[in-house]
């Protein structure tokens, strides 16, 4: 049975099988005019945005997805029983709880924890593995100016809200927690249960125990290896 459609609301035609996650506007509008082919936006309800359209011939749809595990759920459970989606990629942003993993570095969750039930999720393990292999492989999208090109791939935790400092992300470090978002546990949770492909693949804005941080609007010409290494396994 269909769920209620509370983000999308548009024609299915209008959203592919496969579709990438970013964490704003801004990112989304960025991903779809630098590397799809053919896009075309579409306004679903509430003014909620996306494009869709091709990346190296397969049809692709992006969609900002926001910060949080409100709206990931929402759209989450949208996708998979209201338009049959096959695979999502999160390609979001995260704070890293180990002090050697600084900001423009990625992180591939091998698991989400849910920071208010502590449930554990996992991403698809054919999709990881491939984007685990595929980042690696993309030496030529390195750009020392603006990434850090390290792949830590390990355990995340989900929280209802960003952590603001170390202080208040205290009881998750010093665990073997690696970072921490707001939403992949939500998608990863949201696809387990509907028998889909989902991972996370994120970009360390800022390191919680150092407090570095990546610049305001930095992520554009940060992710470009996260962007084409999410397309690619989409």
């Amino acid at each position: 049975m269909k769920k209620p459609n509370f983000t999308i609301g548009v024609e299915a035609e209008k959203i592919a099988k496969k579709v990438l996650l970013t964490p704003d506007i801004e990112s989304c509008v960025h991903v779809a005019e630098t590397y799809m082919q053919n896009y075309v936006k579409f306004n679903g309800n509430k003014n909620f945005t996306g494009y869709t359209g091709t990346y190296k011939g397969k049809a692709v749809t992006v969609i900002s997805a926001g910060l949080g595990s409100a709206m990931m759920g929402f759209l989450a459970d949208d996708l998979f029983d209201n338009y049959d989606v096959e695979s999502v990629i999160y390609a979001g942003l995260c704070d890293s709880l180990k002090e050697e993993i600084g900001p423009r570095q990625y992180v591939l969750a091998a698991d989400a924890e849910s920071d208010t039930t502590m449930d554990v999720a996992v991403p698809d393990g054919e999709l990881a593995e491939a984007i685990k292999a595929d980042f690696e492989n993309r030496l030529e999208l390195v750009n020392f100016a603006y990434e850090s090109p390290i792949l830590n791939i390990g355990s995340i935790v989900s929280a209802d809200y960003r952590f603001l400092d170390a202080k208040d992300a205290a009881e998750y470090i010093g665990e073997d927690l690696i970072a921490a978002d707001t939403a992949s546990y939500t998608l990863l949770a949201k696809a387990e249960a509907a028998g889909k492909k989902a991972a996370a693949l994120l970009l360390v804005d800022r390191n919680l125990i150092t407090g570095e941080a990546m610049e305001d609007k930095e992520y554009q010409r940060t992710c470009m290896r996260q962007i084409v290494t999410a397309l690619i396994n989409l």
